[in-house]
């Protein structure tokens, strides 16, 4: 990356979330490669509260035929969910401030230096955060930087994956109009922002226009001087990401994860509580269960010979495995929290899963994202709940069991659940544990490990996913063949399939959705559409 990024001459570039996750030591290495600036203005040092990466750099570039160099400063701030989501690689050695807080500082200086001043962000435009209240600033800041601080020019915005081609946010101080652009992710597009200059021998250089929009990628012929320069790195990694590392009977798709029963979110409760039940031999010998979120709609492992990219597709980012004590009043309010993501509905349909999904909250005002809707099942008993759509927020888990009872308020549960939505997501305090005999599984393989992706600080010859066959026999009639304990049942032929239904990892447990009173919320088999029928139980969805 590095050298690609010399290569075309970047100029500057603001830190990201996930330059963090794979440690300090690693990402200051990536830095000393770099032949250009790596900003952070508002990663701080945990004691100093001094900045441990450049907050900015000034530009001086002489326009064609002017006497007067134009001196462009560039802003880069990352994201202060750093803190939440890589806290076991920053705690007690960096601290993250708020996006606007910091540019409430840094755009002063800069401006007084500067004829034009760019802010570059990873930090979405539409003000809102998935950790809720977690911390104090907002994970998604960039408009609210415009508007609230004086002195920017442009700002090009990163971290929420969505293009923007031009947006103009007006500045409460100023009244002027500051210009806002994202280029989507993973390099599928390329923002240019263009700024009209003006001089006077009075106020020097000056912005007296802006506009931007957005290239796609994939109309750029191939650059054969970086062809060259990554060659050989572009094979290592393809090679490496190719290596089998298991094989599945049948193919698993979390294509319709987010609404619906499948087998690969059920793989993942179970390999995570598995190995939280292994790390925990010896402590109090509590039931365990297991939280998972649909984090990818493309992920899917095929029927044969399986990969790490089949299995880092599932989770493609390492996190640290945790185990977390709950009571079962904890475990109903994580799942209220977590069924926020359905929107509220009234009628008995058809809906489609758009409707009823990615419900819009003042924390995520664009809708919740499929990785907020969390999904939890037992280990050992399953656990079953029904989930009501027609019910207001904080009033939809009903029917919550386990091991066929319902759930004992008091009862004790060990969680295994990856870092990611144990702190991310506002439900779960970070380590919470009980007379040490709990503790955070931190110095086990990481959740992505744990599935087949590589351990962090090493890259193993042969990663081993030790539970995509499992020796527990199933149900017959399945439909995913899989010889794990994943209790999945099969419709009647020509019957439709329950919109949602996280099982419970051994045969028998189930959860199901209840949309409105005599009405099922159904998903056809063969479109991401979902209606309700008439056949089910008042008030509930079932079927298989």
């Amino acid at each position: 990356m590095a050298t690609a990024m010399n290569a075309m001459e970047y100029d500057a570039s603001a830190l990201g979330n996930h330059e963090f996750n794979y440690g300090i030591d690693l990402l200051r290495t990536f830095q000393k490669q770099l032949r250009f600036p790596l900003l952070g203005a508002n990663a701080l040092d945990w004691k100093t509260k001094q900045q441990v990466f450049p907050p900015y750099t000034v530009k001086t570039m002489w326009p064609s035929g002017s006497f007067f160099p134009v001196r462009v400063g560039i802003l880069g701030l990352t994201n202060p969910g750093v803190a939440i989501w890589d806290k076991a690689n920053v705690e007690n050695k960096m601290h993250f401030d708020g996006v606007v807080e910091q540019a409430r500082i840094w755009v002063p200086r800069l401006r007084r230096i500067s004829d034009v001043v760019v802010v570059l962000t990873h930090s979405g435009a539409d003000t809102s955060s998935s950790y809720g209240d977690a911390l104090p600033y907002p994970e998604n800041a960039s408009t609210l930087m415009a508007q609230q601080v004086p002195g920017i020019d442009a700002v090009l915005v990163g971290h929420a994956h969505v293009e923007i081609d031009d947006r103009f946010v007006t500045n409460e101080a100023t009244g002027k109009q500051v210009l806002l652009t994202e280029p989507l992710c993973f390099g599928q597009r390329l923002s240019v922002i263009e700024l009209n200059l003006k001089h006077s021998l009075l106020h020097g250089w000056q912005v007296s226009g802006a506009d931007s929009h957005v290239l796609n990628s994939n109309t750029a012929p191939e650059d054969e001087h970086i062809k060259k320069l990554l060659t050989a790195d572009h094979q290592a990694v393809v090679d490496y990401v190719n290596a089998p590392v298991a094989t599945c009977t049948v193919a698993m798709s979390c294509a319709t994860a987010r609404y619906q029963d499948a087998a690969c979110i059920d793989f993942i409760n179970y390999v995570q509580a598995d190995a939280v039940k292994a790390a925990l031999a010896g402590t109090p010998n509590l039931p365990v269960l297991s939280i998972a979120a649909p984090f990818n709609r493309g992920a899917a492992i095929p029927a044969g010979q399986v990969s790490v990219r089949d299995v880092a597709g599932l989770y493609i980012y390492d996190n640290t495995l945790l185990a977390v004590q709950l009571t079962g009043a904890q475990v109903k309010d994580y799942l209220e929290k977590s069924v926020e993501y359905f929107q509220q509905v009234t009628g008995v349909g058809p809906y489609t899963a758009d409707q009823v999904t990615n419900a819009k909250t003042t924390a995520a005002p664009t809708g919740t994202p499929d990785y907020n809707y969390d999904i939890i099942s037992g280990l050992d008993a399953p656990l079953a709940y029904d989930i009501d759509i027609t019910q207001p927020v904080g009033k939809r888990i009903v029917d919550l069991s386990y091991a066929g009872k319902p759930i004992d308020p008091a009862g004790q549960f060990v969680v295994a659940v990856n870092k990611l939505p144990a702190v991310r997501r506002w439900r779960l305090p970070a380590h919470q544990h009980s007379s040490g005999a709990l503790q955070p599984a931190d110095r086990h393989p990481s959740a992505a490990d744990r599935l087949g992706d590589r351990a962090e600080g090493h890259r193993p010859d042969q990663v081993r996913v030790r539970r995509l066959e499992a020796g527990r026999q199933r149900p017959a009639g399945a439909d995913h063949r899989l010889t794990g304990p994943f209790s999945i049942q099969r419709c009647p032929k020509g019957s439709m399939i329950t919109a949602i239904r996280p099982y419970g990892l051994s045969p028998g447990g189930r959860s199901t959705v209840a949309p409105a009173p005599s009405a099922r919320l159904v998903s056809s088999s063969t479109s991401d559409t979902v209606r309700c029928s008439e056949n089910g139980r008042p008030g509930s969805l079932s079927g298989g």
